[in-house]
């Protein structure tokens, strides 16, 4: 009879030193509630990492608990051990730009736009993906994902636009940023821009495929609701006339032009006033610079036609056209001055082979806005040549 109070004792003892909390216990020992997120119709009551008061239940296969609290009972949460309670962060939401190493061997992070997200029972997220090729990736481990920082832009900043994705950059404007409305019927996402490259071509892109463009900004013009203007449809050269319909910013206006066609997105150097004249006082055929697009940059080019109505035409130096470009982006360069006079006795470079004969200038037409003076020689043997330019002659 003594041996069993004395087999006894010490666990007695050690149950009370245990109920007295004189024992120290595993670290976040038990059940605690997880994230409050929605899961076979129902959502947890119970704040984020709560310990449970009793063992955890069974519903539709995913752990419960209640916990205690000062209004009594009744509030409950989704039971995991508190060791590993997962964070209590939503799921990033659709459109959310992000990256991806695609593979274990990889080094590279590609950029991606989240489609759909879902959490699983163990609290983890897992993502629907679809990477700027097009490429979709389904059940991503938000695990996996890193977190992207890009710049932000405005509207109206100029930019550089990496267009369709195929590595060339081309200078352009943002005319409207996401998130919000762009235009009626038209709606831009988070992170996505519209851009309009000088050249009239229009994209929607992300951050990943933008960058800054300093100076250059030149003077926009602004217009008003119903203004009669004429418009540079589609940015191809084609002049018309037409009103504009909406003024999407300070840099971007809709147009409905006078046949029923609509520009959209349209930047102020692709419009210009309706009452606008030019007065043409340089020929065509005469060499130029020309202020190109209004931006500021000035380019060496010709004179290809001009009227009162639509303004200049010019072809640059580097076989890009511009038309219905007003008198003030437009410089005629200085006269050029001959240096061999009609009747003189030369050497002439005979079709520019190399070898030079003697002849007489027989005549010299002066260059206009910078073009080179033009000679006619006629050579010792007879034989005559024209159009020779100054850099073939000698004295």
């Amino acid at each position: 009879m003594t041996l069993f109070p004395q087999f006894l004792r010490p666990m007695l003892t050690c149950q009370r030193n245990v109920f007295n909390r004189r024992l120290a216990m595993p670290a976040r020992a038990g059940y605690c509630t997880g994230p409050t997120v929605e899961r076979n119709g129902l959502r947890p009551t119970a704040p984020w990492n709560s310990r449970c008061m009793h063992a955890p239940g069974l519903w539709r296969g995913v752990r419960w608990c209640s916990i205690a609290h000062q209004a009594g009972p009744g509030r409950w949460g989704w039971a995991y051990p508190c060791a590993s309670v997962p964070a209590n962060t939503p799921c990033l939401p659709a459109n959310r730009r992000t990256t991806l190493k695609r593979s274990q061997f990889s080094r590279r992070y590609y950029p991606a736009r989240v489609q759909a997200s879902r959490r699983l029972a163990n609290g983890q997220c897992v993502y629907t993906l679809r990477f700027d090729d097009g490429d979709v990736e389904r059940n991503v481990a938000g695990a996996r994902l890193r977190a992207v920082a890009y710049r932000t832009y405005t509207v109206c900043q100029r930019v550089q636009g990496n267009y369709g994705g195929r590595g060339r950059w081309y200078s352009g404007r943002i005319t409207c940023a996401g998130p919000g409305a762009c235009g009626p019927g038209r709606t831009l996402p988070r992170d996505v821009y519209m851009i309009q490259y000088d050249d009239g071509d229009k994209e929607r892109v992300g951050p990943g495929r933008l960058r800054p463009l300093a100076g250059g900004t030149g003077t926009i013009a602004t217009y008003r609701v119903g203004q009669q203007v004429t418009g540079n449809y589609r940015g191809d050269g084609r002049w018309f006339a037409g009103r504009i319909t909406r003024r999407n910013s300070r840099c971007s206006y809709n147009i409905r032009y006078n046949d029923g066609d609509t520009d959209n997105d349209m930047h102020p150097i692709f419009i210009r006033s309706a009452a606008t004249r030019t007065t043409c006082t340089i020929r065509t055929g005469t060499n130029i610079v020309g202020n190109w697009r209004s931006m500021g940059r000035w380019y060496r080019g010709r004179v290809t036609g001009c009227a009162a109505a639509t303004g200049y035409s010019i072809t640059y130096a580097d076989n890009s056209r511009e038309t219905g470009v007003p008198a003030a982006r437009v410089r005629a360069l200085p006269s050029a001055t001959c240096r061999y006079r009609t009747g003189q006795t030369i050497q002439g470079n005979w079709l520019s082979r190399g070898r030079y004969y003697a002849g007489r200038i027989t005549a010299a037409a002066a260059g206009r806005s910078g073009n080179a003076c033009r000679y006619t020689v006629a050579y010792s043997d007879g034989s005559r040549e024209s159009n020779v330019v100054q850099f073939n002659l000698r004295a």
